[in-house]
């Protein structure tokens, strides 16, 4: 094909300084590459830029828009990014910053890029190629026009300094973004967003893979009026709608969500909430996200997950919706799940179902507190009448006081593990002496300790800590210290994870391997007695791989081995085994927290096995213990007994 070049200066002078129009072939067109031309047309200062329909696709490398520009794809328009180009992760087909008054609109036209390419070499990872961005913008319309395959989102709301450093007054109508890798469109902070009339598609790349996901990255970034109206999230590998604000905090703006008409189908789910009461003081409090007539259908898992939603954080409301058809992976799961990250959190709360129909394609129930542990507050601010339809019949559930203590009983407050009296523990090492390989046990979250020093010197460690995201990180932190004493230490795990403690005296200590959200460690091998602490009066995390783990029950003591999987399809098999090997409780498929309590248990070595489960998989699992001191023993030849 025959190029056509112009030079750029020389036509822009032609076109005229200040020009309410421009079209970008009048710059030049080059179907290998016409990123300087389409640039040249942004940067003319004309009000308009039409970009206008050629043989072929306008391929271009990253480009720059600015304020006060409309840009205009003409019907048949393909603005295509150049492959092999976009190697930086944080390129962007077209970024705007800091730009008011922004329009891009092209019915009947497209922009594409090339998810398959960014996902493999001689790309780096990344989820920030973005077909749209626009950064603190202010008055920004997109419409009409399709974007497939992008890098990253298809449409990026992002912020910029503060005061407020939001995107504000934007409107995203008649789009569609289909097999974008990371989002189809992300709100990380905007006042005054409308969403209509729009499609997001199958994303899937790098998570979270969702239809729409507004979290944002600051707590001083805000979600006020946003309205997603009329739009479809269909099949998505992660969430059709993600409301993600674990960074909003107590100082934050109320947020202020409302999806109205939407349909979202066919993904992992169909509206995810996470708040998280540990960033800056607790969650953000009040505000609303509200959903009416939306249809919730045929998603992998739950229809709707509600994590860490408190009665005093956001308002959660349903209008008639519907959830229809939703597990289609995993049909034991409920329709409408709640979570908490830890047991010690409150209950949920702050949800109003109103008239909620549900239609279930197996009978079950319909919603479950799904780790429900040990909160001492009764659950007082979850309501509505959900109307619930299975092949079994139709009832109708009124969530009033006597469901909600069914749904989530209050439990014993204050501090629930037993604690640990070195005094009263009989030690029995078969090893003594010993550096001895242990249970491989992988610990994620947190990484506690007891061990025993049957004599003042060195006590000899090897462990691996192992980063899920491939990420540099900081030396891992070793902490020590004696149950009894003032004895201290502290160190660096080495790259090959051997590593030693000179104990000043026989007895008992403590050890703390420092841990990163995203890490987890294995203690492969102890030349002393130790123990798995579940420390901080909380569960263990585990990960992966199964393992059999031990505890020691007293004579006339009596205990509780608690599991419970993580997410959805996580799930654990359990069996526990008395003193004389005789199975005394199993499940297959554990879940939800589940309770393992013999009524009478015989004293000595416990052991409990947890195994790829019957149904779902093997990830993250949790593991407590109640009734007796809390140290699992990663080796039956080396533990103690604290006779009473």
């Amino acid at each position: 094909m025959k190029k056509i070049v112009f030079v750029v200066g020389a036509v822009a002078a032609l076109v005229g300084k200040g020009a309410e129009v421009v079209k970008v072939s009048d710059f030049g067109f080059d179907a290998a590459d016409s990123t300087r031309f389409i640039q040249a047309a942004i940067d003319s200062g004309a009000s308009k830029v039409v970009l206008d329909r050629k043989p072929s696709p306008w391929i271009a490398t990253p480009l720059k828009g600015r304020s006060n520009l409309a840009l205009v794809l003409e019907p048949g328009v393909v603005l295509e990014a150049k492959r092999g180009s976009f190697e930086d992760p944080n390129d962007v087909l077209l970024l705007f910053g800091n730009a008011d008054d922004v329009s891009v609109s092209g019915y009947g036209a497209t922009i594409r890029m090339w998810r398959a390419d960014y996902l493999k070499p001689p790309y780096k990872r990344g989820e920030w190629r973005h077909a749209l961005s626009f950064i603190g913008c202010r008055r920004v319309t997109v419409e009409g026009v399709r974007i497939e395959e992008a890098g990253g989102d298809g449409i990026y709301l992002g912020a910029r300094g503060r005061n407020p450093g939001a995107c504000i007054d934007v409107t995203v109508r008649d789009v569609v973004c289909d097999g974008s890798v990371r989002q189809g469109i992300s709100v990380i902070s905007a006042e005054n967003l409308l969403v209509e009339r729009t499609k997001l598609l199958n994303t899937r790349g790098l998570p979270p893979e969702a239809g729409i996901d507004f979290e944002p990255n600051q707590v001083w970034q805000r979600f006020v009026n946003c309205v997603v109206r009329d739009c479809e999230m269909s099949g998505n590998k992660g969430d059709g709608v993600v409301v993600s604000i674990q960074h909003l905090g107590p100082r934050s703006i109320p947020v202020g969500i409302r999806l109205e008409n939407c349909r979202m189908t066919g993904n992992e789910m169909g509206l995810r909430l996470l708040e998280n009461a540990a960033v800056d003081g607790g969650p953000v409090r009040g505000g609303s996200l509200s959903l009416e007539n939306c249809l919730l259908a045929e998603s992998r898992h739950s229809g709707v997950s509600l994590i860490q939603n408190y009665d005093d954080c956001v308002k959660v409301r349903f209008s008639r919706c519907r959830l229809e058809g939703n597990c289609t992976k995993s049909p034991w799961l409920p329709d409408v799940s709640f979570m908490s990250r830890t047991r010690l959190d409150d209950p949920p709360g702050g949800v109003d179902f109103g008239d909620l129909r549900i239609v279930q394609p197996v009978a079950r129930e319909w919603a479950w507190y799904c780790d429900a542990g040990w909160n001492s507050k009764p659950v007082t601010t979850i309501a509505g009448e959900v109307t619930v339809a299975s092949p079994e019949g139709e009832r109708k559930v009124k969530l009033d006081d006597a469901w909600r203590r069914k749904f989530a009983p209050p439990r014993k407050a204050g501090p629930v593990h037993e604690p640990f009296d070195p005094a009263t523990a009989v030690v029995t090492d078969l090893e003594e002496g010993k550096m001895t390989k242990l249970q491989p046990v992988t610990l994620r979250g947190k990484a506690d300790f007891v061990f025993y020093a049957a004599s003042p010197g060195k006590v000899d460690f090897r462990g691996r800590v192992v980063n899920l995201r491939k990420r540099a990180n900081p030396p891992t932190q070793i902490s020590a210290r004696a149950l009894a004493g003032e004895w201290t230490a502290s160190a660096r795990l080495p790259e090959d994870g051997a590593f030693s403690l000179e104990v000043p005296a026989a007895g008992f200590y403590a050890l703390n391997v420092k841990l990163l959200p995203r890490q987890t460690f294995t203690l492969a091998a102890c030349s002393a007695p130790v123990a798995i602490a579940l420390a901080d009066d909380n569960s263990q995390s585990l990960f992966k791989r199964g393992c059999a783990l031990h505890f020691a029950v007293p004579p006339g003591g009596k205990f509780a081995l608690h599991a419970a999987g993580q997410g959805f399809a996580e799930r654990v098999g359990v069996t526990l085994f008395g003193p004389d090997g005789a199975c005394a409780g199993a499940d297959p498929k554990v879940l939800v927290w589940t309770r393992f309590e013999p009524a009478s248990p015989a004293p000595g070595l416990w052991r409990a096995v947890f195994a790829k489960p019957s149904e779902g998989s093997l990830e993250d699992y949790c593991v407590d213990l109640t009734g007796v001191p809390a140290l699992l023993f990663p080796s039956d030849r080396r533990y103690w007994i604290s006779r009473r």
